[in-house]
């Protein structure tokens, strides 16, 4: 079955991979076999558009993330339309990719972004790239822009919703009580490696977007959005090709305003502009 974009946004995985938009495959990186999905896009495509996740914090949800989701399958349908190729993976140990969550450190994640893209982009013979964060994702992401370069691919644009911030100490820290306890003490939010990636990233002339939902905190802190924001307004002020903008009316993942934190009511047409908007981001950057 086909979907257009303008059709109702699918619920479920399954719904997705009925379309038959998607191809779904694994790479084995280190002992982890991770599970990705892939736009069957055509042969002249020169952009790959890679999608991040988060990590939820609820253990069945981690252990049932869908490979696809609604806002990453928009992208990903509009990806086609523009003739361009998508990619879009889970974490080692969440949604069918194999490892343990648990086990793996931030800086394993960065090496499983870089190594996926540098597999496909070969695959597929791309040398554009552009990336897209949710959440910690979106730190992944601006973590990974330096390895991925490495690969000789030219990393155009990079889309940062809602992104987390860290100290360097984590990286190398599974999730667990020393993880927790470092990022909820006090600690110079500045300092985070992330603010230097991004400095590093303008300073190529690769365009960036950061966004955060209208009700972003709870969880990323109003301090570590205000840290954001800063940093890009000083980019903003030396001439960097950077962009902000906040997505009102909803909370984190596309929840509406006003229901109760149990209740999963998103906004569809939330996530269909918002999907419009990144891809119409990303083909303006597109060399």
């Amino acid at each position: 079955m086909k979907l257009s974009i303008n059709d109702k946004l699918p619920q479920s995985e399954a719904e997705w991979l009925s379309t038959d938009l998607f191809k779904v495959d694994s790479i084995d990186i280190g002992s982890n076999k991770v599970r990705y999905a892939v736009t069957d896009s055509s042969d002249s495509s020169d952009l790959l558009t890679v999608m991040v996740g988060g990590i939820p914090r609820n253990s069945d949800r981690q252990l049932n993330l869908p490979l696809i989701n609604k806002l990453y399958g928009r992208i990903a349908m509009l990806a086609l339309a523009n003739n361009t190729t998508s990619l879009m993976y889970t974490h080692p140990g969440t949604g069918g990719s194999k490892g343990d969550l648990f086990k793996d450190t931030t800086r394993d994640r960065i090496t499983t972004l870089t190594e996926i893209v540098r597999d496909v982009s070969s695959k597929k013979n791309i040398k554009k790239i552009s990336l897209i964060g949710m959440s910690a994702g979106s730190y992944i992401v601006a973590r990974s822009v330096a390895g991925i370069r490495e690969n000789d691919l030219d990393v155009e644009s990079i889309v940062l919703q809602s992104p987390a911030a860290f100290p360097k100490e984590i990286e190398d820290l599974p999730y667990g009580e020393k993880f927790s306890k470092i990022v909820r003490s006090r600690w110079d939010i500045n300092k985070s490696p992330v603010f230097t990636d991004l400095d590093n990233i303008a300073a190529q002339n690769t365009g960036i977007l950061i966004s955060y939902f209208q009700k972003d905190d709870p969880p990323i802190p109003i301090h570590v959005q205000n840290a954001y924001y800063d940093k890009a307004h000083e980019l903003m002020s030396k001439g960097n090709n950077i962009t902000t903008c906040t997505i009102y009316n909803v909370e984190h993942n596309f929840r509406r305003i006003g229901y109760e934190l149990g209740q999963n009511i998103v906004s569809n047409d939330s996530i269909r502009a918002i999907g419009n908007n990144i891809t119409n981001y990303i083909h303006a950057q597109h060399n």
